[in-house]
């Protein structure tokens, strides 16, 4: 994708990148919270060991 671009497209994309590295980051965030939320109603046999 970047190819594309060339070098000088980069600095072009650099705020949409950095906006999809934060999203990224947040979805992450949201789904370890779930799995912690999870691992604490779940039965003993089922949770992750981290």
């Amino acid at each position: 994708m970047f190819l594309q671009y060339g070098i000088s497209g980069v600095s072009a994309l650099e705020p949409s990148f950095h906006r999809l590295v934060f999203l990224l980051r947040l979805k992450l965030q949201d789904t370890m919270n779930r799995i912690h939320a999870w691992q604490a109603v779940a039965p003993p046999h089922q949770k992750i060991s981290a």
